[in-house]
């Protein structure tokens, strides 16, 4: 009966991570890492340049979204066990920022929302570009210090 107790505090620890693991639809070729990418974009290739906590995206980061080798979208911001939380998505026709619900945008009007979202976006542009300077890729580097700023500015 003691023999069980420590098979059922390991079948518990696992369904505990299940969900998370269950929502990721894309990972990072590169490291692994899981995500959920929005569902217009689950046909395309996606990278995640940020932390990853049990095998899926959580905190700070850039998801870039790919057709072939085009990037035709990038989401800066949080991630919540693999999903997008808050921050802002680049596109062809600028930019789409907010919470978001299952990595689907949330509606909001809320001028506050905006700002909360911007700083997430600009503080994940800032995080990916400590991570290739680490790498010793200055160039990407200066690219999303640069990015960072064009995003700390969207809060004007």
């Amino acid at each position: 009966m003691f023999r069980l107790k420590p098979a059922v505090g390991l079948l518990a620890l696992v369904l505990a991570f299940e969900p998370a693991l269950a929502d990721v639809v894309g990972k990072d070729r590169t490291t692994g890492c899981g995500f959920r990418q929005p569902q217009e974009w689950q046909s395309y290739t996606a990278n995640w340049t940020g932390s990853c906590i049990g095998g899926v995206a959580d905190g700070l980061g850039v998801l870039r979204v790919y057709n072939q080798s085009q990037a035709i979208a990038t989401f800066y911001g949080r991630m919540l066990e693999g999903k997008m939380a808050s921050g802002a998505i680049d596109t062809a026709n600028g930019y789409l920022a907010g919470r978001f619900n299952d990595s689907a945008l949330a509606k909001s009007d809320d001028r506050d929302t905006f700002i909360a979202a911007f700083r997430d976006a600009s503080a994940a542009a800032n995080a990916a570009s400590e991570v290739f300077q680490s790498q010793g890729n200055a160039a990407s580097a200066k690219y999303y210090r640069d990015k960072a700023k064009q995003l700390d500015a969207q809060m004007d």
